[in-house]
C-alpha cells in the first residue's frame, strides 16, 4: 500500500473476517503497525500479489519461510462487481488505485 503522503510502501496483514473490525473501521484503518490510524482515501493505491514469499519471526529468531499464495483473479471479479475502482490486473499482482 502507499498513501497520498509518502513513498513509503507499507503492508497491510489483512485479518480473517471474523476479526476484521480489529484492523479496520467504517473510515479507515485502525492499524498503528503501519505508522498510526489512517483515512481511506489517504490511500494512493493497494496491491495484491498474486504469490509472495515470506521469511518468518519467532521470537526475534528467524523460522522458515513460506509461500503464500491467493487468488488475484477472484478479488479482481469481487473488486468489479462492488464499485467503481481503477484496477490494473498483471499475471503476478492486482493493483487497485484510489488515486492516479
Amino acid at each position: 500500500m502507499k498513501t497520498i503522503w509518502d513513498d513509503r510502501l507499507r503492508e497491510i496483514p489483512l485479518p480473517t473476517f471474523e476479526n476484521f473490525d480489529q484492523t479496520f473501521h467504517d473510515s479507515g484503518i485502525k492499524d498503528v503497525l503501519i505508522g498510526g490510524p489512517l483515512s481511506f482515501k489517504e490511500i494512493e493505491w493497494l496491491e495484491f500479489p498474486a504469490e509472495q514469499t515470506r521469511s518468518g519471526q519467532i521470537r526475534h529468531e528467524e523460522s522458515e519461510s513460506f509461500k503464500h499464495t491467493q487468488d488475484i483473479l477472484s478479488i479482481n471479479e469481487w473488486l468489479i462487481q462492488s464499485g467503481q475502482l481503477e484496477i490494473e490486473l498483471t499475471p503476478t499482482k492486482l493493483i487497485v488505485y484510489g488515486y492516479k
